[in-house]
């Protein structure tokens, strides 16, 4: 597996023809601007490298992305703010596939429910306040892989 952009929260590396995105922003991964940004990159990242075939989505740690960041609460919204990133990944040309483990709450699971396929590892819990379960429900039954 070779490096290739590293931001403080957000690392890609290619193995192969696939581009993995780790995102690091312990203790849970919460979607900060930082995340948003390097998302955003990765996104940029795959478009751009012709060898690129597809994308790895990835949560270090104990979860996928489990929601928003608490401390960005209450502050003027900083861009790329989530519907851009979501906007964004859901336009990108490869596949790309959402591996979650732990949460994925909130921002974490519309990102994820925006994935060519989202696969759920082991451990996978899914929460959002923003829509109904049926809706979750729809879309899961999308996106999911049965097995």
């Amino acid at each position: 597996m070779t490096t290739h952009s590293e931001t403080a929260v957000v690392r890609t590396s290619k193995d192969g023809d696939l581009l993995v995105v780790m995102i690091d922003h312990p203790p849970v991964n919460a979607i900060s601007v930082d995340v948003r940004r390097g998302l955003m990159a990765a996104m940029d990242e795959a478009e751009a490298d012709a060898t690129v075939k597809g994308v790895l989505l990835l949560g270090a740690g104990r979860a996928f992305i489990a929601g928003a960041d608490i401390r960005e609460f209450g502050r003027p919204p900083m861009h790329p703010i989530l519907p851009e990133v979501c906007n964004r990944i859901e336009a990108c040309t490869k596949p790309v596939v959402a591996a979650i483990h732990g949460p994925a709450l909130g921002g974490g699971l519309e990102a994820a429910m925006l994935r060519t396929t989202v696969w759920p590892c082991p451990t996978p819990s899914w929460g959002c306040l923003k829509f109904n379960w049926v809706c979750c429900q729809a879309l899961a039954a999308r996106n999911v892989p049965h097995r």
